[in-house]
């Protein structure tokens, strides 16, 4: 059964990085009432299938996204549709800042969870750096407001289907760099 769920949740993972180049190919031959239904049952989906925990959290996730949703279809314009990768960025952006108000931060608990020890006194760090990801994200769910609102349909698919990729990428390799400098030079016994 783990299989099937580690499968499925690939599956979704999959469809949310393309769904830019979804919508922008899809509008061509389906409406936006079509994409929010879409959306609607995968995002539900996901939350259903969220590891077991904040309760009231995923009842608000799924009354945000019903509303984003039916904004759609009332509207029946892509351009709502647009504000997708907004949504979305904004969604992670809330999931690292309510971590920090946790004992353990997000970053921390990624830590763990590949297995390997770190010192205690790395832990400001991993806040520190989940805090950082909360500006980025809120940076990029800026820009792509932007783009959604202020834009043509092709900028929207280039900023959101790949630029953001590549300045998250970007992000993850100049902190994995920094990391390496930070542990020589601080915890060296944890080389």
């Amino acid at each position: 059964m783990q299989t099937m769920k580690n499968i499925y949740t690939a599956f979704l993972s999959i469809v949310f990085i393309l769904f830019p180049f979804i919508i922008y190919f899809g509008l061509n031959y389906f409406s936006p009432l079509f994409f929010a239904i879409l959306l609607f049952v995968l995002l539900v989906i996901r939350i259903v299938t969220m590891p077991a925990g904040k309760k009231w959290l995923k009842v608000i996730m799924i009354a945000s996204i019903a509303s984003y949703c039916l904004s759609i279809g009332f509207s029946d314009s892509g351009q709502v549709l647009r504000y997708y990768p907004v949504l979305m960025t904004l969604y992670v952006a809330m999931m690292f800042a309510l971590s920090l108000l946790d004992e353990i931060p997000i970053i921390e608990k990624f830590a763990k969870l590949s297995g390997k020890p770190y010192p205690e006194g790395a832990r400001p760090y991993m806040r520190t750096l989940t805090k950082l990801w909360v500006l980025l994200l809120a940076i990029n769910a800026g820009v792509a407001a932007y783009s959604a609102c202020c834009q043509s349909l092709e900028f929207w698919l280039l900023y959101n289907g790949f630029l953001s990729y590549v300045l998250m990428a970007g992000f993850m390799g100049g902190e994995w760099i920094f990391r390496q400098w930070y542990r020589k030079k601080h915890f060296p016994e944890f080389e």
